[in-house]
């Protein structure tokens, strides 16, 4: 299983969560704020996405939004962590 964390590259829960499910066999995307995750759900989809609410570029609202204004992604489960 897939999972995408996006957030800031200072944003220390995004490592720990990163080591954590890596750990325990998921496959784990990082992107760094709103605008590369959306590149990144182009290419593959992950069964959810955790996300920082304060990200450079696009936030985590924003993020969210666009994901539920594209059919595509509209289902697509996510978390917000802060």
């Amino acid at each position: 299983m897939k999972v995408l964390i996006t957030g800031c590259a200072g944003f220390i829960g995004m490592h720990v969560a990163q080591r954590l499910l890596a750990r325990e066999g998921y496959r784990v995307a990082l992107a760094k704020d709103g605008l590369e995750a959306l590149e990144k759900l182009a290419e593959e989809l992950p069964a959810v996405v955790l996300s920082d609410i304060e990200m450079p570029r696009m936030d985590g609202f924003d993020l969210v939004r666009n994901l539920r204004a594209d059919a595509r992604l509209r289902g697509l489960p996510v978390i917000m962590i802060t």
